[in-house]
């Protein structure tokens, strides 16, 4: 059964809905990311050839220097991206569906503020490791979104601006948690946290790989599963409760998969900004599609964290920027453009 913006294939008793232009935008972004990845994989302090790069890659190569290069440092900060990028892309697209807000995105809304907290009172206070900085940043994160979705409760309903206003509040305050925790504290923490806040993807390893790649792996599915239900959701509670979709526990579970997306980004490179806000507005533009862009944005995200990967490190200044920096300066500008030309903001 076909017409003009909807494919839908049937197996049995199972059908298969899919939107041709959203399929075409999503293998367009596979392509981009492809070619930033083997940009990112061949350049650098040393440059190779994308022949040598796939000899590393596919273990055919004779070069030793290559293998470990690519192998041990270039592919595991360029997964950790890939992943990160997707995280943050689906979460934002998640967040502005459910405030139903172009500005609903997580490090807007204050739950990136949250897991940054759990981070910094570890380096701070505990003077922890890798690991556990990590697990503090996903589970401050999940008790931030805890947090502000009983504040914004009203009722049956919990999304709109009230979301997000209680949610830029929370933010707010943790942001000056983190503020006295910093200026307060022994000075080389202080530089250690102040570093991860930066958000970088550099001496990312395998150990940042496995974590991020089994948190979005278990995600993935439960946020693309519900994704009917988000798009039902954004008609109205009530009408979607006369289409037999549980609205608050609809919102809840979408909700927590957005915070674990979030959680998992922020614990493997650190608060990164604009990403989450801008690929979700980008994919539903370019592909002109009424639904929730879950996979699209992610795919977007992947695009643009991968876009500022390659631009911070060949700025025309001779300076390396940390990715997070890169993105908030990009995310910035986006914003102010968001601001002026969106009438419902």
């Amino acid at each position: 059964m076909r017409n003009a913006s909807v494919s839908v294939h049937r197996f049995g008793p199972l059908s298969f809905r899919w939107r041709p232009r959203v399929a075409l935008l999503c293998g367009g972004l596979a392509l981009i990311v492809t070619a930033f990845a083997i940009l990112l994989l061949s350049s650098g302090t040393l440059s190779f050839s994308p022949a040598e790069v796939l000899a590393a890659l596919t273990g055919q190569g004779d070069n030793a220097k290559a293998e470990r290069v690519i192998l041990r440092i270039r592919l595991p900060r360029l997964l950790t991206a890939i992943l990160v990028g997707g995280a943050l892309g689906m979460a934002g697209s998640i967040f502005q569906s459910i405030s139903r807000n172009a500005l609903g995105s997580p490090d807007v809304i204050g739950f990136t503020t949250g897991a940054a907290t759990g981070a910094i009172v570890q380096i701070m206070l505990l003077n922890a490791g890798p690991l556990e900085t990590s697990l503090a940043a996903v589970l401050s994160g999940v008790l931030t979104a805890v947090a502000v979705f009983l504040l914004a409760r009203k009722g049956r309903s919990t999304g709109g601006y009230r979301l997000v206003l209680v949610g830029i509040g929370v933010g707010a305050t943790l942001s000056g948690v983190n503020t006295i925790l910093l200026v307060s504290g022994d000075l080389d923490q202080a530089a250690s946290a102040q570093l991860w806040l930066a958000g970088s993807l550099n001496t990312r390893t395998w150990s940042h790989v496995l974590p991020a790649a089994i948190g979005f792996a278990v995600v993935l599915p439960v946020a693309i599963a519900h994704t009917r239900r988000l798009n039902l959701l954004e008609m109205g509670d009530d009408a979607a409760r006369q289409l037999g979709v549980d609205a608050e526990r609809t919102r809840l579970v979408m909700i927590m998969a957005a915070v674990g997306l979030t959680s998992i980004a922020t614990a493997a490179a650190g608060p990164i900004a604009f990403v989450a806000l801008a690929a979700p507005q980008l994919a539903r533009r370019l592909s002109a599609s009424p639904d929730v862009p879950v996979v699209s944005g992610a795919m977007m995200g992947m695009a643009l964290l991968l876009a500022a990967d390659l631009t911070s490190q060949h700025l025309p200044i001779n300076v390396h920027m940390p990715i997070g920096l890169t993105t908030g300066l990009l995310g910035g500008f986006y914003l102010l453009w968001l601001l002026v030309r969106s009438k419902s903001v």
